[in-house]
């Protein structure tokens, strides 16, 4: 899709899109009014996703902007599949293939940097890495010696791919957010929390801690 007063190319794809313009995308939107600065917004998609300096975005027309936006906004944002190997120029990257053989350091990094937009390309060198041996669906990864190495390259990642992580660990908090109260509750029945109190009021007690938990793990999900 090409626009003649700026030559814009616009991406026909989310994986034409790179991590580092999103970032920049939520950089630069972070702060505005969703309602009340729409079409700011949709030109800094123009600057950010289709690489028009924001004063030329400026000048876009109404239609177009609409138009591009309309069209950037039709991409797979919010359901994007878990991508488990990627490109970027010749170095193929891959997934960590055994979630439960995470090192501890693996771990730590990825709690470090879930959170903020900002290290997006540095957890994605936590659970992306170069692909020693493949055969067919099965393959092996680089040991894992920190982000130094590869973050900056990953700031290049296609967003889809980046996004899909990112879901993937809001399923897997879900996961553990349901399946926590239950563990919880068969071990208060095995008297571990309750020890020797069997009391209606200790029960209730248990519950009570039980709920705010939970309050608390979907709070933080959010």
């Amino acid at each position: 899709m090409k626009y003649k007063k700026a030559k814009i190319k616009v991406p026909e794809h989310i994986n034409e899109i790179t991590l580092a313009q999103y970032q920049l995308f939520i950089d630069k939107v972070k702060d505005l009014d969703p309602e009340q600065d729409d079409l700011l917004i949709k030109q800094y998609m123009i600057h950010c996703f289709c690489g028009v300096d924001f004063t030329d975005a400026l000048t876009i027309s109404y239609i177009d902007v609409e138009q591009i936006a309309a069209h950037i906004n039709s991409f797979n944002f919010e359901n994007p599949p878990l991508e488990r190997r990627f490109k970027i120029n010749e170095v193929e990257f891959g997934f960590i293939p055994n979630m439960e053989k995470v090192s501890m350091g693996e771990y730590a990094d990825m709690d470090k940097y879930i959170e903020e937009w900002d290290n997006a390309h540095r957890l994605m060198a936590v659970m992306f890495r170069p692909i020693n041996n493949k055969e067919d669906e099965k393959y092996s990864i680089q040991t894992y010696e920190g982000t130094e190495e590869w973050h900056n390259v990953m700031r290049y990642t296609p967003l889809g791919v980046a996004l899909g992580v990112r879901l993937f660990f809001y399923h897997l908090g879900k996961e553990l957010l349901a399946a926590f109260p239950s563990y919880l509750q068969r071990e208060t029945q095995k008297g571990i929390f309750l020890k020797q109190h069997s009391s209606e009021e200790s029960g209730a007690g248990i519950r009570r801690s039980i709920n705010l938990l939970k309050e608390t793990l979907e709070g933080s999900m959010k």
